[in-house]
């Protein structure tokens, strides 16, 4: 749904929903209303804590880390074994 969002009826031609080279797609308020409403807040982390969630579900991390210890996020992906991925893997 957040890829195909900028072709429903009610955005303008051209218009892409907030998208920027090189950021990850956010959703906003306004393109992205109703699913902004799954989105749930975690409670403070602590260093050593990790989440873990489903990639389909919406989700969030912060823009500009505050804090004064590392944050990292990793995304760990899941796919079928086929020849295209273990080849990318191996590249």
């Amino acid at each position: 749904w957040m890829l195909l969002r900028a072709l429903m009826p009610d955005v303008p031609e051209g218009d892409l929903c907030g998208a920027q080279p090189g950021r990850a797609l956010g959703a906003t308020t306004e393109w992205h209303a109703a699913l902004r409403e799954g989105l749930v807040s975690i409670p403070l982390m602590e260093p050593g804590d990790t989440v873990w969630w489903h990639p389909d579900v919406i989700h969030a991390v912060e823009d500009h880390h505050r804090g004064s210890e590392h944050s990292s996020v990793i995304y760990i992906a899941a796919a079928p074994w086929c020849d295209k991925n273990r080849d990318f893997m191996e590249r």
